[in-house]
């Protein structure tokens, strides 16, 4: 190298030295730089480049120094391409320089002559042109310097100077100009490399017919922040990447319509616009600039009585939403009376006047560029729109692919305070909507830390595993996942229990840290600091706008029916793999050593990427999105499964489109407070209506063939059936105007008569049968017969239809068609039966209580009616609201149950048009035990063997409502459960039944007893000899699983509840209270000397092993086996709970029912205080003080739980004599005093006094006493009906068995002897013999 060469480089050096102290380079991370490569490989930039053309035309375009770089970035590419690494910005022209300064290639060589510096690169010899001078470097250093200030002066300059530095893109900030009326562009220079990197030209979006198409995902309004502004989140096709962008909609000032109701033909057109401005101004203050108003024709249907139903004249007033101001639906107004559908919100009624039904395409017509504003849209193109500036697209088009962001957090708990010490994520670009296979190219992300911000282990080195990032702090690592959230920019946030526990999990960490990106995770953005919200509803709204929300936990427990929701489990059974969650108290051992450390964070990658692949198995994508797209609503709320506020929104499109008015939410009309109380007082009167009608089943073994008939959709097609409408049932609506007399007297009457709960009583079957006029009350609706169809059997024909059509379409297709065809029937099927729900749910705007009763009352009718025909040559032995199950009289084979079933079905479906009646199934054996209680062996193929596809039966077990599927009863419970129906279902005779449950009982106690330590029994050798039990039962045999409804400081009578108390252990070891809401608590019952309450020995496994505490194995005899054993034998009469009892050890069987225990059945949780109405005014005599104690003052009123029985007066227990008398007294009120009550017929009036009393019959059992002189006559009802006495006996009888096994108790310890005990079982369940008086009430229908 000659000595002017290197002189020149000497110079060069120090000026580019000089240069670097002033303005050093930034250099990235290495999680930006993971980044960079991520958004970059979202790009299909190889179809960019195959167009070479574009790209000369725009280096012409562009001024010289701009030309060379643009050249060489080119041919930059094309290298990457053939896999040599370059680098992309202006320093590598320099780079070289230097590695090639011995062929002394000039700077224009290099920039301008791109074959000579591909062949540069693959260090082949290249000839100098000439001979560098020293004018060349002053060249080079000026040609830089410029191009430094060029970087400064424009965006695009502003960028290339953004890469020098080695940051991030921010492709959000170009900003593209978009003319109205017409889409046109500007044609803004954008260079190849910002291309690359993520940047987007608003021009490639542009379709032929210069319009932009656009799937709306997510829509976002709120009143408070962005009052009269609606956000529209979704993708767009980039044609020249073929790729889609996110893309945000911006309507400034929507305007919200409402329907000014008013009396027609009483005033003129000018006066009511005159009013008209006296409303707006009145109400929300505004002048007739804001708003518009025109006369329309519409419908109204619905629930308020002074609007007319006949199509009327309506002023529609449409107005701007910026004042905040919001319009009562009742007016106080010369002319209108109400303002209709103001408490519709702005996404409803922009949803339902575009005719919007859920996730589409629109076709954007107009718009431009948003503008600046205080917020920022931090999506890839941002457009603000008229009102009017978009059409729902109607042509067919590929759906767009949608990027996922899973994410999980791994906390630790240090000093009563959970940290975050990992977050671990998986992106996922090109996820299908229609949820096809998810490919395996997944990118995986940890950021970690160490507790209390801790040095690494000792061992471990920093950076060796690439996809871990590691921070000295948790604010930094918080920081820069909102950082990586924002510039992944994922469609949808996808996690197990994200919602309730993640997000505020993440967010307490972030206000407590105070780290000011909070708002980073959304697409919407104030540019000034906003306070994240306190109320944790606002907090999880404000930072997912504009992205789906994906909850694994909430979907899955709506789509499968499982014990288990937790990550571990939903892993394993759908995906075959382990995955273990770590509780925050046992990660910090973790992080000790370096092998738990590495562990620690191979176990916290896993659930994100877990997550997704089970989504993607049930469906969850694909299965919402047909949801929301039947319904119209929006896509989160699916998501959230909002079944009432989806159905909703299916009626409103409905009913908007035969051009009627909405119904608004009852619970938001403006009423006084004597109002709203008297509105209260009626709905409560109303909620007692009729449902479903339940059989009383004939309960035994059904060892021959049983059917089971069901009818299809059995609401859905009555509404059908009957043309049951709001438009065409006459029925009783609201009058939000209360007479002040009528108060008067409501107030009055409440005054001298003491309140009586509503309860709804369980009449027997005769009952239900023979006085089913009884039930129709005067708000049950009529049908009115000149009416015509209505819109809800037409709804539900087209939902029937669809369902068809999928149907179809499905048996046509094959694989991933043949899927979604199934998913889209599924769809449907979910829609059209949930229909008649929001009738009679209580909150909903198209609530309607005379609609829902009558169409319960028709499905009453149609059952009985079924059962009359059915019973006519078989026997119904059960039948429960649509469906019935048949045993014939004579044993039949199959193929003559099948035939029977067709008859049957045959010869009811001709009554009527639209009700279908079909075998649902067969049952080879079938044990009924109670009202909504069966298990039973059925034929799993009937299909295949009715269509001669199959020749032998596949059978498999079907349980409903038994213990053995509550998840509160432990797996050694549920598996003797199990051996115990194999027994009944399986075993054909009596005695063996018999013989086999005292085997496997007698193996039990031994095992347990094993299990307690005793020396002669082992409990390995059992297992050889044992017939049934043939394994070593483990300790988590003994788990059992409780789920809490809400946090543990929220429950009030925590003593009493085990998990609850495990779960308030938990949260003073560190656990967040609110984040243990609705989980899965586990723990065994121990053996605690120091503890009698069976609630304080509830431990967890850890809590056992750590405390070296033994399991009860007398509680889990008697609660866990006893209890469910017993359920399952005592109405089959296959054994006497007696001798269970003597066989399991437990030395009584009351001893037993004594114990607080909290599994008790479900009726005795229900109504406690109501049940001890009955045995008001039974009293005994205190043998001590000589005082007549109720029996219900001994009887906890929230529990029916026997508090210690003793002398209320003195405070003294009762001796042995003393239970003696108090027990023959009990005895004489059950045999005596209730059966001869009952016995006697006493009658009364319904309406009249209950002083009135007979046991005659009046004329036809009408009443036409006193009480009835002046109103019509008034049926008669029983003083005490069946229901009751039952009830009496059985509370009478508990008392009895309490004072017995004291008495028992004090006997053994003077006598050593026992005595025998009354039994829990009901000593009246059999139907009382009334002299006749069945049939009496039969005859006169009363």
């Amino acid at each position: 190298m000659d000595e002017k060469y290197r002189g020149l480089e000497q110079l060069v050096q120090q000026k580019r030295q000089a240069q670097q102290l002033k303005n050093p380079p930034k250099k990235k991370d290495k999680i930006e730089q993971d980044i960079d490569n991520f958004i970059e490989n979202d790009v299909d930039v190889d179809g960019y480049y195959d167009n070479e053309d574009s790209q000369e035309e725009e280096i012409k375009q562009q001024d010289d120094n701009q030309q060379q770089i643009t050249q060489y970035m080119g041919q930059n590419k094309k290298k990457k391409q053939t896999g040599i690494k370059l680098s992309d910005d202006v320093n590598e022209v320099e780079q070289v320089i230097q590695q090639e300064k011995v062929e002394k290639v000039s700077v224009k060589q290099v920039v301008t002559n791109s074959d000579e510096l591909y062949k540069a690169q693959f260090n082949e010899p290249l000839k100098p042109k000439q001979q560098i001078q020293e004018e060349d470097f002053d060249e080079l250093f000026n040609f830089l310097e410029e191009q430094e200030k060029e970087k400064q002066q424009s965006i695009q300059k502003q960028q290339v100077k953004d890469m020098h530095q080695k940051l991030k893109p921010q492709h959000r900030q170009v900003e593209l100009k978009l003319e109205t009326p017409q889409v046109q562009f500007d044609q803004s220079k954008i260079t190849q490399t910002q291309i690359v990197k993520g940047d987007r030209d608003i021009k490639d979006l542009i379709e032929e017919d210069q319009s932009i198409l656009f799937y709306w995902i997510d829509i976002y309004e709120d009143q408070n922040r962005f009052p009269g502004s609606l956000f529209v989140f979704g993708k767009v096709k980039n044609k020249k990447l073929n790729v889609y962008d996110s893309c945000s909609l911006y309507f400034e000032d929507y305007y919200k319509k409402i329907y000014l109701s008013y009396e027609n033909g009483k005033y003129s057109d000018q006066e009511i616009i005159q009013e008209c401005q006296v409303v707006m101004r009145k109400y929300l203050e505004l002048e007739s600039k804001d708003y518009n108003y025109e006369f329309v024709e519409k419908q109204y249907a619905f629930e308020i009585a002074d609007i007319p139903t006949t199509k009327q004249k309506y002023l529609e007033v449409s107005y701007t939403l910026k004042h905040k101001s919001t319009m009562p639906v009742r007016l106080e107004s010369r002319i209108f009376r109400y303002a209709l559908q103001s408490t519709q919100t702005l996404v409803e009624q922009f949803l339902i006047y575009n005719k919007i039904r859920g996730p589409c395409w629109l076709k954007i017509k107009t718009g431009k560029t948003l503008q600046s504003k205080d917020f920022s849209l931090k999506t890839q193109h941002q457009l603000q729109l008229p009102n009017n500036g978009f059409e729902v697209y109607q042509k067919e088009l590929p759906l767009p692919s949608l990027k996922l962001l899973s994410f999980s957090l791994t906390l630790c708990k240090m000093d009563k305070d959970e940290q975050i010490i990992a977050i671990s994520y998986t992106v996922q670009n090109n996820i299908d909507l229609n949820d096809a296979e998810i490919p395996e190219q997944m990118y995986h992300q940890i950021l970690a830390r160490m507790p209390n911000d801790a040095p690494l282990p000792p061992g471990y080195i920093k950076g060796q595993n690439k996809q871990v990032i590691d921070f000295d702090s948790e604010k930094q690592m918080l920081s820069q996942f909102l950082q990586n959230v924002e510039q992944i920019d994922p469609d949808a946030l996808v996690g197990h229990d994200i919602q309730k526990r993640y997000l505020e999990q993440l967010f307490a960490r972030i206000t407590k840290l105070k780290v000011n990106e909070w708002n980073r995770m959304n697409r919407l953005q104030k540019k000034y600091t906003e306070q994240m919200p306190k109320q944790i509803f606002l907090r999880n709204k404000y930072v997912t706008i504009g992205r789906l929300i994906i909850d694994l936990w909430i979907q899955s427990t709506s789509m499968i029916k499982s014990n288990d929701y937790s990550i571990t489990y939903l892993a394993k059974e759908y995906l075959n793999q382990d995955c273990k969650q770590l509780e925050s108290d046992v990660t910090e051992k973790y992080t000790q050593n370096l092998g738990g450390y590495q562990t620690l964070l191979q176990l916290s990658q896993k659930e994100p990427k877990f997550t997704i692949q089970i989504m993607q198995k049930l469906n969850i994508i694909s299965l919402t999105r047909q949801l929301t797209n039947i319904c119209g609503n929006v896509w989160n709320r699916s998501l959230l499964n909002q079944r009432a506020e989806r159905n909703e929104m299916l009626l409103m499109h409905e009913f908007y489109l035969k051009g009627f008015l909405l119904p608004d939410r009852m619970s938001k009309i403006n009423l006084s407070e004597e109002e709203r109380d008297h509105q209260i007082k009626e709905q409560e009167q109303k909620k007692t209506y009729g449902g479903g009608l339940v059989f009383e089943p004939k309960a035994d073994i059904y060892t021959q063939y049983v059917l089971l008939l069901d009818f299809n959709s059995l609401y859905p097609s009555i509404i059908m059936e009957y043309n049951i409408c709001f438009t065409t049932v006459q029925r009783d609506k609201i009058n939000f105007e209360v007479d002040n007399t009528q108060l008067e007297e409501e107030s009055t009457e409440n005054k001298n008569q003491k309140p009586k709960k509503n309860k709804k009583k369980k009449d027997d079957i005769n009952q239900e049968e023979n006085n089913l006029d009884l039930q129709n009350e005067d708000f049950i609706g009529q049908v009115d017969p000149d009416a015509d169809k209505g819109i809800l059997p037409q709804i539900i024909e087209k939902l029937v239809e669809m369902r068809k059509q999928a149907k179809k379409d499905m048996s046509r297709s094959t694989g991933l068609m043949q899927k979604n065809y199934n998913i889209k029937q599924l769809a449907v099927k979910l829609v059209a039966n949930s229909i008649y729900g929001c009738l009679g749910f209580s909150s909903s705007r198209f609530y309607a209580i005379g609609i829902a009763s009558l169409i319960t009352r028709k499905g009453r009718e149609i059952l009985i009616d079924s059962k009359n025909t059915v019973e006519k040559q078989n026997d119904v032995i059960y039948g429960d609201t649509d469906s019935m199950m048949i045993c014939a009289r004579q044993e039949k084979k199959l193929g003559e149950i099948l035939q029977l079933g067709t008859q049957i079905a045959k010869e009811i479906n001709k009554k009527y048009k639209k009700l279908v009646l079909a075998i649902d199934g067969v049952f080879h054996t079938l044990l009924l035990i109670k009202k909504k209680k069966y298990a039973g062996i059925k034929i799993d193929n009937l299909e295949d063997l009715i269509a001669g596809k199959a020749q032998e039966e596949v059978l498999k077990r079907e349980v409903k409502g038994i213990d053995i599927v509550r998840r509160e009863f432990c797996d050694i419970s549920k598996k003797i459960q199990s051996y115990v129906l194999d027994i009944l279902l399986e075993t054909k005779n009596r005695d063996d039944i018999h013989a086999n449950i005292i085997d496997l009982m007698q193996e039990i106690r031994q095992m347990f007893d094993g299990l307690k330590g005793d020396p002669n029994l082992d409990p390995k050798q059992l297992i050889l000899q044992n017939k049934f039990l043939k394994y070593e039962i483990p300790i988590s045999d003994f788990i059992i699983i409780k789920q809490l409804n809400k946090a543990p400081h929220e429950y009030a009578d925590s003593l009493s509840l085990p998990h609850v108390q495990v779960a308030q252990r938990m949260v003073k070891q560190g656990r967040s209270s609110q984040s243990l809401a609705h989980h899965f608590i586990r723990y065994v019952i121990c053996d605690d000397p120091s503890q009698k309450n069976i609630s304080l020995r509830a431990y967890t496994v850890e809590e056992l092993q750590d405390r070296n505490l033994s399991i009860d194995y007398n509680y889990y005899l008697s609660t866990q086996i006893f209890d469910p054993v017993v359920r399952l034998c005592k109405n089959v009469q296959v054994i006497s709970i007696s001798e269970l009892s003597q066989i399991l050890g437990l030395k009584s069987y009351q001893q037993k029912i004594n114990l607080k225990s909290e599994f008790q059945d479900v009726q005795l949780e229900e109504n406690q205080e109501d049940f001890l109405e009955h045995i008001k005014g039974f009293s005994f005599k205190c043998p001590i003080c000589k005082e007549n104690y109720e029996y219900s003052l001994f009887f906890d009123k929230q529990k029916l739980f026997l508090k210690q029985i003793s002398c209320q007066t003195k405070n003294s227990l009762y001796s042995l004599e003393n239970l003696k008398s108090i027990s023959n007294q009990t005895k004489l009120q059950i045999k005596k005093d209730i059966s001869n009550n009952y016995y006697k017929g006493y009658l009364k009036c319904k309406q009249g006094n209950t002083e009135n009393i007979s046991t005659n019959f009046c004329r036809k059992g009408i009443c036409f006493g006193i009480c009835c002189e002046n109103k019509q006559g008034k049926k008669l009802v029983h003083l005490i009906n069946e229901q009751t006495v039952n009830e009496q006996a059985n509370l009478l009888t508990q008392f009895l068995n309490k004072i017995l096994s004291e008495i028992n108790k004090k006997e053994q310890s003077n006598k050593n002897k026992t005595i025998n005990q009354i039994q829990e079982e009901k000593q009246f369940t059999q139907p009382f013999c009334i002299v006749k008086l069945n049939e009496i009430l039969r005859k006169f229908k009363i």
